[in-house]
């Protein structure tokens, strides 16, 4: 942190600086060299000009009120939802503490009025769902170490300082959905282009084209291998989903893909065919075991 509040300041003023000697060495000489051709026109040209630059002005000006008026109106949107945001984020936290405070007797009575058989079927889902969440979290644990350790070979050949920290802190933010590093590394290389560390830039620029490569070819083999699922079916849902319900649709694909292959390991399907037929299924069909006293509390 105090590295940072030293850091920042001190490259921030040099960036500033390396915009105004960019400008001055790059945008200053064009426009210098327009007006050089503007002067060279004739009247009639000037006044053409000047007519086409004003019509180009009032459009720009046009979009940026559209763009303000857009912009004034979501957000009062989104403040006039805020109270009642506040209200239900109260009542889920009051609601989550009563329940985490009264679990043992609510955990009893749910137990006490649920039919057996619901109660194995659950107990196992529920077991698969564990066992299948450990593998998901320990595959994106390799990946992201997988990560780290590009970035920081990378780091350590750039002669960048605080090599392992800066690549810790990466992993953290590699934990993002969709972002992931290039929340990082995208405004970095920008920074370093802009104030002329060409080199350093480039890079950066290579560190994160390996991250993003080794994710795109490891993450769909790595991933489907840990949960069961083929890759095809986890892109599949992914896509299923975006096309349903928008952006949201990224995360709820592949998770109502991981909720029907739990359920399919707990022989749930199985059971609610048996149970429309009106043949009950013995309690050692499947992987339906007797629940025990252990397996209740693991509920």
């Amino acid at each position: 942190v105090v590295y940072l509040t030293k850091w920042i300041p001190e490259h921030t003023h040099s960036f500033i600086l390396g915009i105004s000697e960019q400008f001055n060495q790059i945008i200053l000489p064009i426009f210098e060299k327009v007006m050089e051709i503007i002067n060279g026109l004739t009247s009639e040209q000037q006044l053409l000009l000047q007519e086409q630059l004003e019509e180009f002005s009032i459009s720009i000006a046009d979009q940026m009120a559209s763009l303000l008026e857009t912009t004034l109106r979501f957000t009062g949107n989104q403040l006039a939802t805020l109270p009642g945001s506040l209200t239900m984020i109260v009542f889920s936290l009051l609601c989550t503490f009563f329940l985490c405070k009264d679990w043992d007797k609510f955990y009893r009575s749910m137990i006490h009025h649920s039919p057996t058989k619901l109660v194995e079927i659950c107990s196992d889902m529920y077991q698969q769902i564990r066992v299948t969440l450990f593998r998901y979290f320990k595959a994106q644990l390799m990946l992201i170490s997988i990560s780290g350790l590009i970035i920081f070979i990378g780091f350590i050949i750039l002669q960048i300082k605080h090599a392992l920290t800066i690549s810790f802190l990466l992993c953290l933010i590699d934990l993002l959905p969709i972002l992931g590093t290039g929340l990082v590394f995208v405004p970095w290389i920008a920074y370093l282009f802009f104030s002329g560390q060409i080199p350093l830039a480039i890079g950066i620029a290579v560190i994160y084209l390996l991250v993003i490569l080794q994710r795109q070819l490891l993450e769909p083999k790595m991933v489907s291998e840990a949960i069961g699922i083929h890759p095809i079916l986890t892109i599949l849902s992914i896509y299923v989903g975006f096309q349903l319900i928008g952006f949201t649709g990224l995360w709820v694909g592949p998770a109502c893909l991981f909720l029907m292959k739990a359920c399919m390991d707990a022989s749930v399907f199985q059971h609610m065919i048996q149970f429309i037929k009106g043949h009950p299924s013995s309690s050692k069909n499947g992987n339906i075991s007797t629940i025990n006293h252990s397996s209740k509390r693991s509920l």
